[in-house]
């Protein structure tokens, strides 16, 4: 799918992330161009469409996506999973490190399974920014491992090693790379008092997609190029959709408060990562 990119503007992408097997189903996009303190949302889609024929399979669609990553050069990236591990589980000296290695300590996925189920006998432990950001769920989160899992391995480390990304502020958010941030839509929608059910085929879960598009809309600095962009995050019950938009909003924000150039306040950033909401 390409992009109507001008001179003048910067591309911005959220992608709600998706482990599944058929994860390019799941994994939703939301394009959005940047100019001034405007964002103007183009397309939000599903990574299936990404190829052709679609890419449904994970195996399939997460090369995709990261050559769709690479060819369009935006200048940010919000993803929602997490990026690392708690500081006292990390076994690198820093979240870029853990990153670049990640293979080497998890081979596969039944490896990091044996991690998890090692160190989540007596709880699932947190990160500083999950606890900070009011995040659902632990990285190693039965429900959210896979996701961290895939994404550090399949997307993160891939883009890393091209050497036309970087991960702002856990490193310098340098303007002829693409800025990887790790986004969280749940802990966003807490802060703006938006957090209800709004995952399912019921009026009420709709209704409550339809107000939360809303609330951001009026506030009158993001604009949808199309109104068919509005009924797809109405229309789409599991919120992949909407996620996607929601983490489009957050890296938007992001760069408009200048949060990504913000020094670290604390050392443990740079083991763990940082969520923004």
């Amino acid at each position: 799918m390409m992009l109507d990119r001008k001179e003048s503007s910067f591309l911005l992408i959220g992608i709600d992330f998706s482990a599944a097997n058929r994860a390019g189903s799941d994994i939703w996009l939301a394009c959005g161009l940047l100019n001034g303190d405007r964002l103007r949302v183009q397309s939000i889609f599903p990574a299936a469409q990404l190829t052709d024929p679609p890419a449904i399979q994970r195996q399939e669609a997460l090369p995709a996506l990261v050559q769709y990553l690479i060819q369009h050069r935006p200048r940010a990236i919000g993803l929602d999973f997490p990026f690392g591990l708690p500081e006292s589980l990390n076994p690198e000296h820093s979240l870029i490190a853990l990153i670049q290695n990640f293979s080497r300590y998890f081979p596969d996925l039944i490896a990091f399974e044996r991690f998890r189920k090692q160190h989540c006998q007596w709880g699932e432990p947190k990160r500083l920014t999950d606890r900070e950001a009011r995040a659902p769920f632990s990285p190693l989160n039965l429900r959210v491992y896979r996701q961290t899992y895939f994404g550090i391995r399949d997307l993160l480390s891939p883009l890393l090693k091209t050497g036309r990304f970087c991960l702002p502020p856990i490193q310098p958010a340098i303007p002829q790379l693409g800025w990887l941030l790790e986004v969280c839509p749940a802990s966003l929608l807490k802060k703006e008092n938006l957090y209800q059910p709004y995952k399912g085929k019921s009026r009420e879960h709709r209704t409550h997609r339809e107000a939360i598009v809303e609330h951001f809309l009026h506030q009158g600095i993001i604009q949808l190029d199309s109104p068919s962009l509005f009924q797809s995050m109405i229309a789409d019950a599991k919120g992949n959709a909407l996620d996607s938009f929601l983490a489009l909003w957050i890296t938007f924000q992001a760069l408009r408060e200048g949060k990504v150039a913000n020094p670290l306040t604390n050392a443990t950033y740079l083991k763990e990562g940082i969520i923004f909401f």
